[in-house]
């Protein structure tokens, strides 16, 4: 299947470090081709790099994860979503539904969620 595309985005340096370590921990072929602090790099960034994957924070500055993710797979309707948030909200959870996220992870990460 080859290597597979992952930009994270995130407004914690820490959760972006972790994220970056469980990912390598695992056997498939990731890469990680970006990391991002606010939803405006977030979404350029998605845009210029065109990964397979986007890893969001939910509250994130200027744009939130989940409208980085509708304007994202506006230019790449393939793009698949995971959602990782500290808040544990019936609403952001619907919505992340609605615009079929592949997964939707509570903080703090573990490599077993995120497996």
């Amino acid at each position: 299947m080859g290597t597979i595309k992952i930009v994270i985005a995130d407004d914690e340096s820490d959760a972006i470090n972790r994220l970056s370590s469980l990912l390598k921990s695992f056997d498939q072929d990731f890469e990680v081709v970006g990391a991002f602090a606010n939803g405006y790099d977030t979404l350029e960034g998605v845009i210029a790099l065109q990964p397979d994957l986007l890893i969001t924070d939910i509250k994130m500055p200027f744009i939130d994860g989940i409208e980085v993710i509708k304007r994202a797979k506006v230019e790449i309707p393939l793009l698949q979503s995971i959602i990782i948030t500290g808040y544990d909200s019936f609403d952001f959870a619907k919505q992340a539904i609605d615009l079929g996220v592949v997964g939707y992870i509570s903080k703090p990460i573990t490599k077993e969620e995120l497996g």
